[in-house]
């Protein structure tokens, strides 16, 4: 890793039991003197659903519940029940404080990167609702414009949504397979990128895990339960499909590509996968070029710094990995 003394990065890590934590980069240690703060705020949630930062690390959004229940135990294992309090909240994540609410519960949220706008993406079942944090605004995207808005038989949910690089844009992938892309000002539906119809014998194959901007804008990624793909944001036209299916013995695994991200220059796209693997791709061919081991359960978080030299992953496996983008590229090729 980089040491950048004059820059004093700092890293923030949200776990999804509500914990708050912040770490200085160069010295590898806990920030406390800011943390406590927030810590001893964060007393409404008992469990997050959904957590967002804003791009300069000043806000969280959150979407949580207001109580859980264990059922279960040996030897058929526990289930964790939630029961969503219907609620998105904004909060100064220096002093903890409480800057704005919103009466609606998601469980997928997402900050434009265009800062100026200072809207949040929500999504909820059959609907993307954009919220200006500032004004309390809210813009309704309906998934399905021929059907009313809360009628919810068999219209599907929003799984995975991601902003361009601008925020001009928003892109959304539900449980049918569906990609589209939207204006955010307008809510305007802009561009199918993909509209699976055909039937499926396992209807979860479908799922759209993950979506990704390329930084320049001009490729999209997705993942499904099967395969990665890739379109030229420009022109709509798929470049290339990847199947992540894998054998192991007599069995078949599918490996979700969640999450999703492109190196600072666009040519690379990274993958996070459930053995803990974070795989690199070509992102003009769609070659494997190599993967970066560490994580041991599901990658849960891919993101690089500002300046584009650090990239930093999170795992289910409570790991926060620290790589040096420059460093781990040189060693793999």
């Amino acid at each position: 890793m980089k040491k950048h003394p004059s820059k004093n990065p700092l890293l923030v890590s949200a776990a999804f039991n509500g914990e708050i934590t912040f770490w200085d980069v160069d010295a590898a240690q806990r920030r406390d003197e800011v943390t406590t703060p927030l810590r001893q705020n964060s007393g409404h949630r008992d469990w997050y659903l959904a957590l967002a930062f804003s791009p300069d690390g000043t806000k969280l959004v959150s979407a949580g519940t207001d109580g859980t229940k264990v059922f279960g135990g040996f030897p058929t294992g526990f289930s964790i029940i939630t029961k969503p309090d219907n609620l998105t909240r904004l909060t100064d994540v220096s002093t903890g404080a409480e800057l704005a609410t919103l009466q609606r519960g998601s469980s997928k949220l997402i900050f434009s990167p265009d800062d100026r706008t200072k809207t949040v993406a929500i999504t909820s079942r059959g609907a993307i609702r954009l919220w200006n944090t500032e004004t309390g605004d809210e813009l309704v995207i309906p998934i399905h414009d021929d059907l009313p808005l809360g009628f919810h038989h068999n219209v599907p949910t929003v799984l995975a949504v991601a902003f361009s690089p601008d925020g001009r844009w928003l892109v959304s992938g539900t449980t049918e397979g569906e990609i589209r892309m939207w204006d955010v000002a307008t809510g305007e539906a802009l561009t199918v990128f993909s509209e699976l119809t055909e039937p499926m014998e396992q209807e979860h194959l479908r799922h759209i895990s993950a979506l990704a901007f390329s930084p320049d804008r001009a490729l999209l990624a997705a993942g499904t339960p099967t395969q990665l793909h890739l379109w030229d944001v420009r022109t709509g036209h798929k470049l290339f499909s990847v199947s992540t299916v894998y054998t192991r013995g007599w069995r078949t695994y599918h490996d979700y590509p969640k999450p999703l991200v492109f190196s600072p220059d666009s040519a690379i796209l990274l993958s996070g996968h459930g053995g803990g693997t974070i795989q690199l791709w070509d992102a003009k061919t769609g070659d494997s070029i190599a993967a970066l081991d560490g994580h041991t359960q599901q990658v849960e978080t891919l993101k690089f710094s500002p300046d584009g030299e650090m990239l930093v992953s999170t795992a289910q496996d409570g790991t926060i990995f620290l790589w040096d983008w420059d460093e781990a590229i040189t060693e793999l090729r």
